[in-house]
């Protein structure tokens, strides 16, 4: 076995050099480039490593031969070695800190070092490693860390000028992991990168830029020297000595200054003996006052995501461009900020953030939600407990301040975060003291605050924001805003869980919002899906042969594992674009909601009645920060043609780098429409079914259930399937805690049963029946009626639920027809999937699509492709229309082959088309937040009434 004093069922770690804040030194011989690898004093060790996996510590010896390679960096898991695991909460061990009672799995890297002969001092560096890992060099031990997400170094005095050997032990677990138990896939090794740094003897070691706007309305920027040697730092033509413990002073009259919006930087050189450091200064600053958090002056809104480092190919080993590509992405749908969570990112990610413009709340690698189920419930003593522990007290602290110390010279980073979700007690009070010594100019949040042990301690000034993660928006009004004892600004740490089919209460969060400036906005969780793709399919937890996992709780991204696009991304981009538009008595409203940038680029507007143009407008736009602006754009007379028909509003903005916005607004509803009556048929019934017949066009009902069995003309069949009434949908994710509801009243298997004979009256065929499920009540209480008209027949639905039943995910007509290649066609709310919940980022307008692009191919299969408020449907052999607007979707997919599959790469699709035609609820977040509303569910009572143009 290798050299140890089994550290790893220790707290502390040994052999590194001090924490310091993150650069790359340049030769003063190197031209400056952002790309670091340009530096002549960086060596990159990323590449092939010798590698051996083992199952236990024990099997592991510094000497042994390896036997393969691995990447660097790489998670060996996705490498083929060890095993795959996704637990949310749950320790993938047993509970017995600081002990790892079960056998470590140990991972053992090699690679020869060749150290340059130029007189610098080299060091080591890795950036990351899951989790504990032993540094050797040539044999003897350097150090040990057990912090995966923070910047090590190792001094390298003692290598040979020349060819070394490095031998990297790196521990799945030890005992700090119980300080790690983040919501994600667990995995291991060298996920960072590694090089090696060559530093003149007295370089700068730390320093700490900092910046203040003065009384006068100038700013001053400040450099302290925090340690190492002595430096010149040269700002805006000046150039200042400053010795080791040294702060220097730069005053500017008007900078330019730093926002998520316009991300001004400006170059501040640092110099000592041969190596320059360039660093980027960005003038901001951040104030409470009031109860309002302050962003140089103005109380911004934080238009944020929660965001994991992850790849599906890759799992945690992202490189700088993954990082660089997804800030694009949200700058695309309109993020501006970002929560790290639960962990501090790459050290680049911040550099990025803060050239592309990007609010970060930095976070801690802290994490013990699994200490609150340790006896089997939700209320495990173990979490307070851990919480106040003199033996993880050292180790809640130094994660926190190896984070402020390794990006506090980032303009992007607004606020420090202590961790996530692992409770509130004495080692939380120090780590926000801690990191309030270090860092004065930024404010310290802590979500789980609330579990403080007494008001006073809860309402005391160690903790700067409110925070909160899931609570309906009515929280914020009824609980937050009415709290006389508060006085700080509040946050949405996480809301919106974005898993599945949703979110659909996004709108509601942000008419809250934006509502008061004590309230600063929040982060959804999450920005991806955690979906590991393997052979062009992507898996969840459960797929890997693991005994405890939580499945597809980690497909819960705002946009798909591969960065694509989803209803619920158009939903946020909607709620986070800059630009708010109104329409009042012919003119049309343009709100900049920048705080900072002026809205410049190209307006253009278009109002519809039933689906045509009737008016247009472009128009050049330049707005300054904060203000609106009016432009007449009236409606022309629509009394004739469009007397009847619904007339709706679409405006869009494009700015200079691209980037839209837009919405649409109901200028008037169609009035309900007039349907045909009844025309004479022929009647007739047997022991199994009733018959209405006109000329060549016949419907048979089944006497037993109401079904539509069969639609015919002549030979012709129209229906594939029997037109049904249905209570179901395919579960959404939203709908996990719904679900064993509905399973125990009976929703998923209750079927139609006519009670009475049925009565043919008028040209209709009339029948009573109820929803009935096996050994338990009716469901739903309903009449159903057909008549044939002139060009084809009609259905209506009168229906109430049964009692007892509070929710229903849908009531309405369930049928399938022939797939055809012709373009499915409606008139409602699109082009995506929209239900009573997602409307404001969708359309009315006359939409198509072929059968296939119906459905969204989420990753578990769900309830998709639903069009809210629809009022016509144009199928391949038919035409349906409506007296009021009803939710429509036509799919290649049955409710059955949704329910059933787990995957959706074990989806099969038929020769069918499956319609539904009814009400059906919104989707929400209720898989990790608030029930569905009210206003968005089906409601308890109503009536649908259709008819068929047959062709």
């Amino acid at each position: 076995m290798f050299k140890n004093n089994r550290e790893w069922e220790k707290t502390e770690d040994f052999g590194m050099l001090p924490p310091r804040c993150y650069y790359t030194p340049f030769d003063k011989t190197d031209a400056y480039d952002k790309d670091r690898e340009k530096s002549s004093r960086f060596q990159s060790l990323n590449g092939d490593w010798d590698f051996k996996a083992h199952e236990r510590i024990e099997d592991c010896e510094l000497n042994e031969t390896m036997q393969g390679k691995i990447d660097v960096p790489s998670c060996v898991q996705m490498k083929g070695h060890d095993r795959l695991q996704y637990t949310n909460i749950r320790y993938p061990f047993p509970f017995d800190p600081p002990y790892i009672d079960k056998d470590i799995p140990v991972f053992h890297y090699r690679r020869t070092v060749d150290i340059a002969a130029n007189g610098k001092k080299p060091r080591l560096v890795f950036e990351g490693v899951d989790s504990a890992f032993y540094v050797f060099l040539n044999g003897e031990l350097l150090g040990y860390s057990q912090i995966t997400h923070r910047l090590t170094e190792f001094d390298l005095s003692a290598a040979k000028k020349g060819a070394n050997t490095l031998d990297v032990i790196v521990l799945k677990w030890n005992a700090s992991s119980y300080l790690e138990d983040q919501d994600k896939w667990r995995f291991s090794g060298i996920f960072g990168c590694v090089y090696v740094l060559y530093r003149d003897e007295n370089a700068v070691e730390d320093y700490f830029v900092r910046t203040k706007k003065n009384d006068d309305g100038s700013w001053t920027l400040s450099f302290e020297n925090v340690s190492g040697g002595t430096c010149f730092v040269s700002f805006e033509n000046e150039k200042k000595e400053a010795a080791p413990g040294q702060t220097v002073f730069f005053t500017i009259g008007n900078p330019r200054l730093w926002s998520a919006e316009i991300p001004d930087l400006y170059p501040l050189t640092i110099e000592s003996g041969d190596e320059t450091i360039y660093e980027e200064a960005g003038f901001r600053e951040t104030k409470i006052e009031n109860g309002v958090f302050y962003f140089n002056g103005k109380p911004i809104k934080l238009c944020g995501v929660n965001r994991h480092e992850f790849h599906p190919e890759k799992g945690a080993a992202i490189s700088i461009r993954d990082a660089e590509n997804d800030i694009i992405l949200m700058k695309k749908y309109h993020v501006n900020a970002i929560r790290t969570s639960h962990y501090p990112n790459m050290p680049e990610f911040y550099r990025l953030c803060d050239r592309y413009g990007i609010y970060v709340f930095d976070e801690a690698d802290v994490e013990a939600h699994g200490a609150s189920v340790t006896d089997g419930t939700w209320a495990s003593s173990d979490f307070k407990a851990l919480a106040n522990s003199d033996l993880y007290e050292n180790a809640i602290v130094s994660r926190a301040v190896t984070m402020v110390r390794r990006d506090k010279n980032r303009p992007s980073v607004i606020v420090w975060s202590l961790g996530n979700e692992s409770n509130y007690g004495k080692d939380f009070v120090k780590s926000a003291k801690a990191v309030k010594a270090i860092d004065d100019t930024r404010f310290v949040h802590y979500e789980q605050h609330y579990f403080a042990d007494t008001k006073d301690e809860y309402y005391d000034d160690t903790i700067d924001l409110v925070s909160r993660m899931y609570p309906a928006p009515s929280w914020m009004k009824d609980e937050y805003l009415k709290d006389k004892r508060e006085t700080r600004p509040m946050v949405y740490c996480e809301y919106c869980h974005a898993m599945g089919n949703g979110p659909g209460d996004l709108e509601d969060y942000w008419k809250v919002f934006r509502s008061s400036d004590r309230l600063m906005g929040g982060f959804i969780w999450e920005w991806a899906d955690h979906g590991i793709l393997k052979g062009g399919k992507f898996f969840y937890g459960g797929d890997f042969g693991e005994k405890f996992h939580d499945g597809n709780f980690c497909i819960d991204g705002i946009v798909s594992p591969e960065r694509k696009e989803k209803a619920g991304t158009l939903c946020m981009k909607h709620v986070y674009q800059p630009v708010e538009f109104s329409y009042k008595n012919g003119k049309l409203s343009v709100k900049n909601r920048y705080f900072f940038k002026a809205l410049k680029g190209t307006l253009k507007a278009e109002i519809k009645a039933d689906g045509k143009r009737v008016s247009y407008l472009r128009r050049l736009v330049d707005i300054p920060a904060g203000e609106k602006k009016k432009f007449s754009f009236a409606a022309p007379d629509l009394t004739q043609e469009y007397a009847d028909k619904f007339v709706g509003l679409r405006v869009s903005f494009t700015d200079g780098e691209g980037f839209t916005s837009g919405d649409f607004i109901p200028l008037r509803q169609s009035k309900k429409a007039d349907l045909p009556a009844p025309a004479t048929a022929e009647f007739y019934e047997n022991d199994f079914a009733y018959i209405l017949k006109r000329g060549d066009v016949s419907l048979t009902v089944d006497r037993k259930t109401g079904d539509l069995l069969s639609v015919k003309a002549g030979e012709k069949e129209y229906l594939a399937e029997p037109i049904k009434i249905s209570v179901r949908r395919a579960p959404t994710d939203n709908e996990r805690g719904l679900r064993a509801e509905l399973e125990a009243k009976g929703v998923y298997d209750a079927n139609e049963r006519v009670r009475f004979n049925g009565e043919y009256k008028n040209g209709a065929l009339t029948l009573h029946g109820k929803m009935l499920p096996e050994y338990r009540r009716s469901v739903l209480d309903y009449t159903l009626s057909y008549a044939l008209t002139e060009e084809g027949f009609a259905v209506r639905l009168t229906y109430k639920f049964g009692d007892g039943i509070r929710r229903l995910p849908a009531t309405g007509f369930r049928f399938a027809v022939k797939k055809s290649d012709k373009k499915i066609g409606y008139f409602g709310f699109g082009p995506q999937e929209t239900y009573r919940d997602t409307l404001a980022a969708a359309a009315k307008d006359v939409y198509s699509y072929k059968t296939k692009d119906g459905y969204h191919h989420y990753i578990k299969p769900q309830e998709s492709g639903n069009h809210a408020q629809t009022e016509r449907v144009k199928l391949p052999e038919m035409q349906i229309f409506a007296q009021e607007p009803f939710d429509f979707s036509a799919i290649p997919y049955s409710v059955d082959e949704l329910t059933e599959k787990t995957h959706d790469f074990a989806l099969r699709s038929t020769q069918k088309t499956y319609v539904f035609l009814g009400a059906t609820e919104g989707v929400g977040s209720n898989s990790c937040g608030p029930v569905l509303a009210e206003e968005y569910r089906v409601p308890a009572h109503g009536e649908f009434a259709f008819t068929f143009r047959l062709f």
